[in-house]
């Protein structure tokens, strides 16, 4: 912690992350007596002037700053700041944190992978050539923390399923994404909710998310089973996550495979679902 007389430069190591070619630095301003600090800026308190990496320096960058009140004081705070990356799943999942669970205490849970779909790469998740007795029971999931620097997250997903999302009173397959609360932790009041059990159902178009928890569900609304049905092609939504923005998030993608009854526990299901996911990537406007 470094004090500067009026007006001097001053110049400190910074601990400091290089991720490609962009520096992720964090400086806080911090006043004496529990004064407020003051404010970034040209002639409001202190103005950057220079950063430049030292080679010879691990860890960090030079930062040179000028202090326009001498009772400044400049904690060197590297703030924790993460990319989306791998958005597109041009580089497999690479970036993305692939996870499995069961449904209750039955199951092994869906596999996740990137395969060749309608052109592209594509997030998968669960498995399209399962079969009916063999299906896994759990969720398949994928999920990525990242800085929330823009206000918007926009992605797309195709869903395909031989199930419904919810029976007269239970929930059955199902595709759901959440912020900040991973798929074991959502709860059917909360799919409720959302509208997983409505037309709500498979949204397009902008979708705002004031706080975390599961953001909507996607999965075929109707009563009968075992006929194949799927989206119709991509469907793109806008996450507008305007309440969250500057803070880092976790964006979780999860195939839920359900079932209620022994006969079908542990990995013997019935009616598959599964659901591709795409162009995942942080956008400044609707």
């Amino acid at each position: 912690m470094s004090q500067a007389a009026n007006h001097e430069r001053i110049t400190r190591l910074v601990p400091a992350v290089l991720r490609g070619g962009l520096c992720l630095l964090g400086l806080a301003a911090v006043g004496l007596a529990a004064q407020a600090a003051p404010l970034w800026a040209p002639g409001t308190g202190l103005a950057p002037e220079t950063v430049s990496s030292r080679g010879s320096r691990a860890g960090g960058l030079d930062v040179t700053v000028q202090a326009a009140d001498h009772a400044v004081y400049l904690p060197m705070v590297a703030r924790s700041y993460r990319l989306l990356v791998n958005g597109d799943f041009e580089q497999g999942l690479s970036g993305w944190d692939a996870m499995r669970g069961p449904f209750g205490a039955h199951g092994s849970g869906l596999p996740q992978s990137v395969l060749v779909f309608d052109g592209g790469k594509r997030g998968l998740l669960g498995d399209p050539n399962a079969l009916d007795n063999s299906i896994p029971i759990g969720h398949g999931t994928i999920a990525q923390a990242f800085t929330l620097r823009k206000p918007y997250v926009r992605l797309q997903y195709w869903v395909f399923s031989y199930d419904n999302v919810k029976g007269k009173e239970r929930y059955h397959d199902s595709f759901e994404v959440s912020v900040n609360r991973a798929p074991n932790q959502v709860s059917d009041q909360e799919r409720d909710s959302a509208g997983c059990a409505t037309s709500a159902l498979n949204p397009e178009g902008m979708l705002a998310v004031s706080a975390d928890g599961l953001a909507f569900c996607g999965g075929a609304d109707r009563s009968s089973q075992g006929t194949r049905w799927d989206t119709g092609g991509w469907k793109t939504v806008t996450l507008d996550l305007r309440a969250l923005q500057g803070g880092n998030v976790t964006l979780y993608f999860a195939v839920w495979s359900r079932e209620y009854g022994a006969p079908y526990y542990d990995d013997r299901g019935w009616f598959n679902t599964w659901a591709y996911v795409d162009n995942v990537q942080l956008v400044d406007s609707s």
